[in-house]
């Protein structure tokens, strides 16, 4: 996984990992989407789930990103 920071003793079944993610120490994943540079701590044991970091995310829904301009 090119660009992607293993720590030891991790297992990854069937996951997307994009690139800049870092899996700490004993980490097991089972069918799991981690998003790129999405950190996921050591211990870790998750399945079927989307591991993104939420700030990352689009807050405005209707996809108009123009901005109001005021009349005057």
């Amino acid at each position: 996984m090119e660009g992607v920071v293993l720590g030891e003793m991790v297992k990854v079944e069937d996951c997307v990992v994009c690139k800049g993610a870092k899996l700490g120490d004993k980490v097991s994943l089972t069918e799991c989407f981690v998003g790129a540079g999405y950190v996921v701590e050591s211990g870790t044991k998750a399945s079927k789930q989307n591991l993104v970091e939420l700030e990352d995310l689009d807050d405005d829904e209707d996809g108009d990103d123009t901005e109001e301009e005021d009349d005057q």
